[in-house]
């Protein structure tokens, strides 16, 4: 029976069965890839993040005007329905006022 030193160039394993990894070999290398990918990925998720909150607030201030016009179109609506029953009562305030005055002359 090969003992677990000669399976793996003298190396011991560990209690599944794997080999740690040799200093100085590929895996360096890869965690430094994966470590720069992750680096990478934050960013550009901070960024998305970033554009996203932007997004919601642009949504926030449309929602905010756009109530604020439709309380503007009430208030004239208002204003235009109690200009025209003004404008109505002083139609006949000035046509009894001519009347008077024809009726003076």
């Amino acid at each position: 029976v090969v003992g677990a030193g000669a399976e793996s160039g003298g190396a011991s394993k560990d209690a599944k069965g794997f080999a740690p990894p040799a200093r100085g070999c590929k895996d360096d290398h890869l965690l430094e890839v994966v470590a720069s990918q992750l680096v990478n990925n934050t960013q550009e998720l901070f960024s998305v993040v970033t554009e996203l909150q932007k997004g919601l607030e642009i949504g926030s201030n449309v929602a905010k005007a756009h109530a604020s016009t439709v309380q503007r179109r009430r208030e004239l609506a208002s204003a235009a329905a109690t200009a025209g029953d003004e404008t109505a009562r002083m139609r006949e305030d000035l046509t009894a006022l001519l009347r008077q005055l024809e009726d003076a002359l």
